[in-house]
């Protein structure tokens, strides 16, 4: 129990250094100094770093040393086209069993986000965009897309944070939740596509002729 214990530690401790914008893509993980900070043995380390390596945050170079994994323009479209056909996915289910006051919960997420981007708050703006979107996919009740989604989220999460510290902006616009609302209330399984493709394919650089029906 204590070396799942130290393992667990590792882990959020990494998860934190992305996730505060500290390690970056292509950055070497620095074993010794986690290994000093936490006062743990490199065995809990390489243990985290195999389960972020799972998640697809870190790339390990056995006997050498794991870095953070860098997204390039071939990976972020890769990305970004799968998530848009599973989203397009979770709002056809949304439309399908969700009543309007299900909606509401979006609505609140979305309100946040707005909040957070006149606060100049990117972290809060990115939580706010995975609370509606997670939203999303409970609301549709298919609980194998919701595994999917969420596998994926450490992955959309870090490369928002990214792009944001890079100077690309928050990882969505006030526009983007309007449009998937209005579309959702309408049963307007179409509309939330074409917003989704719209903003996100914009997001991850994907080429339209790939967005194309």
């Amino acid at each position: 129990m204590e070396k799942e214990n130290l393992c667990d530690k590792v882990y959020r401790h990494v998860y934190r250094l992305l996730f505060n914008g500290e390690l970056k893509g292509g950055d070497r993980v620095p074993e010794e100094g986690i290994a000093e900070q936490l006062g743990v043995s490199r065995t809990p380390i390489r243990e985290a770093l195999r389960r972020l390596a799972q998640e697809g945050l870190v790339t390990i170079y056995p006997r050498r040393y794991a870095e953070i994994t860098r997204f390039d323009r071939e990976s972020l479209e890769k990305l970004g086209l799968i998530r848009i056909e599973l989203l397009s996915l979770a709002a056809r289910l949304a439309i399908w069993k969700g009543s309007n006051s299900d909606f509401d919960e979006l609505r609140e997420a979305a309100e946040w986000y707005d909040r957070a981007e006149g606060a100049g708050d990117f972290q809060g703006c990115i939580r706010a965009d995975e609370a509606f979107y997670r939203g999303l996919a409970r609301i549709g009740g298919n609980g194998y897309l919701q595994d999917i989604l969420n596998q994926l989220s450490g992955k959309v999460r870090f490369v928002q944070i990214s792009r944001a510290l890079e100077g690309e902006g928050a990882p969505a616009a006030p526009a983007e939740h309007r449009e998937i609302l209005e579309g959702l209330t309408a049963r307007d399984a179409g509309a939330v596509q074409e917003a989704l493709r719209r903003h996100l394919g914009s997001f991850y650089g994907i080429e339209p002729q790939l967005l194309d029906s």
